[in-house]
């Protein structure tokens, strides 16, 4: 979803399967590499703040210790996540548009 507002797309439930499965592998790499939309300065301000805890602690942090601080800063408010309730099939959204003309 967030892939999809990043480059203006409303439908992003088609946006994964507009891509083979390579495309798809090669674009959730680039967003953990470089993230864009509305996360972008919460992993920003994630990672920045482990690495002031990293550079603060009294023995070196391995990096999946670090990996898990940057995660749990960065997910610490779910901002994403819908409940059972509000998920849509794309085939009912489909219909709803055809319905409204």
């Amino acid at each position: 979803m967030e892939l999809a507002r990043s480059v203006g797309r409303l439908d992003w439930w088609n946006v994964r399967g507009e891509h083979t499965p390579y495309q798809w592998l090669v674009q959730r790499v680039l967003h953990q590499i470089h993230p864009c939309g509305e996360r972008r300065a919460d992993m920003r301000a994630a990672h920045n703040t482990a690495t002031v805890l990293a550079t603060q602690a009294k023995e070196k942090l391995d990096p999946s210790t670090f990996g898990e601080i940057v995660e749990s800063l960065r997910d610490y408010l779910p901002t994403c996540q819908q409940s059972d309730e509000l998920e849509a099939d794309a085939q009912a959204l489909k219909a709803m548009g055809a319905m409204n003309g």
